[in-house]
């Protein structure tokens, strides 16, 4: 009777002992469970807005010429190379300009670079360059830096969508040589942006131009 009281006392502790693991295999399993859903929830609650932002300023093509009409405002102008990315060395950082496309066809462009020095504006509108007169070498000096700072020219312009690229064919430009010239740009769309960039390739590998426009808001 001892014996049979003893097993049976055995048996049921054993099954208590396992009923008390199984409960807390279950309370385990539900926390885990509780704990990734929780993690689960937060990364998602983090990740979207993200999502959203990745695809609002995401690059994109211009779907027509329509996209492109009005004012842009130069942002930046940036040279990519084999060794990384540098400023450019005609225009320098912190540049500013202004391009126009109208659609009846016709563009405009101006870039200035960010450190002009200063000349009053003379009577007829241009530097005195006579040599006998004083001071004629400091305005030539002066003259030339001046125009090696600052870019403009005017002409038409058309929308490749199958290259996508924008052609300029310049009528009348700063540099007088340019004249009768087209220029080809690769461009996208980013958010209010519109990037342009020009390759070239040397030994060295190749090297980009990016500059970056930003739609000008109307004036009222």
């Amino acid at each position: 009777m001892i014996t049979l009281r003893r097993a049976s006392r055995k048996a049921c502790l054993r099954g208590r002992i396992a009923r008390r693991r199984v409960h807390l295999e279950s309370m385990g399993l539900q926390r885990s469970y509780s704990h990734r859903w929780w993690t689960a929830s937060l990364l998602l609650s983090l990740l979207l807005p993200l999502a959203s932002v990745t695809a609002d300023e995401s690059d994109r093509l211009p779907q027509g010429r329509e996209q492109l009409l009005g004012t842009w405002r130069l942002k930046s102008i940036t040279r990519i190379t084999p060794q990384g990315p540098e400023a450019d060395p005609f225009y320098g950082d912190h540049c500013s300009g202004l391009l126009i496309y109208d659609p009846a066809g016709w563009m405009s462009v101006q870039i200035a670079g960010a450190t002009r020095p200063s000349l009053p504006t003379p009577e007829l509108r241009v530097p005195t360059l006579d040599p006998r007169a004083p001071n004629s070498g400091q305005d030539a000096e002066r003259a030339s830096t001046l125009f090696n700072s600052y870019y403009a020219y005017f002409g038409t312009w058309t929308y490749d969508a199958t290259r996508r690229t924008v052609r300029h064919s310049i009528v009348s430009s700063l540099y007088p040589g340019e004249q009768g010239l087209t220029y080809s740009q690769e461009v996208r769309l980013r958010g209010s942006q519109m990037i342009f960039t020009v390759r070239s390739r040397n030994a060295q590998g190749e090297t980009q131009q990016v500059k970056i426009w930003e739609r000008v808001t109307p004036v009222d």
